[in-house]
């Protein structure tokens, strides 16, 4: 088995319509997750672990979050998280252009 280290989400505006994030192409396991308000007001961020085959919804909500304007936060209801192929993470903004997400973590290949 090969475990790669890797940016999985470079800094990215999380969309204020329910997007997916990420999908796991191999086997990954969370190992930190960022946002940043870096506008002026505040915003919340909505983040999902939606299975393979899944959709978005209260069974899989993992946290909605109300970021004040500067503040930083690092995601840890989903760090050490794994996504099998195909799991994803989506989420949401109330304000478009708002808050960033950065993703890094360890795809395991056979």
């Amino acid at each position: 088995m090969t475990v790669t280290n890797k940016c999985l989400v470079p800094y990215k505006e999380i969309e204020n319509a329910q997007t997916t994030q990420l999908t796991a192409t191999v086997r990954t396991i969370l190992d930190k997750i960022t946002s940043t308000n870096h506008s002026g007001a505040p915003a919340t961020v909505t983040l999902y672990k939606v299975p393979n085959g899944g959709a978005f919804g209260v069974s899989n909500l993992v946290k909605a979050k109300t970021f004040a304007a500067g503040e930083s936060y690092t995601w840890p209801e989903l760090v050490g998280h794994t996504l099998n192929v195909g799991d994803s993470i989506s989420g949401i903004c109330t304000v478009a252009t708002a808050v960033n997400l950065s993703i890094s973590g360890r795809e395991n290949t056979n």
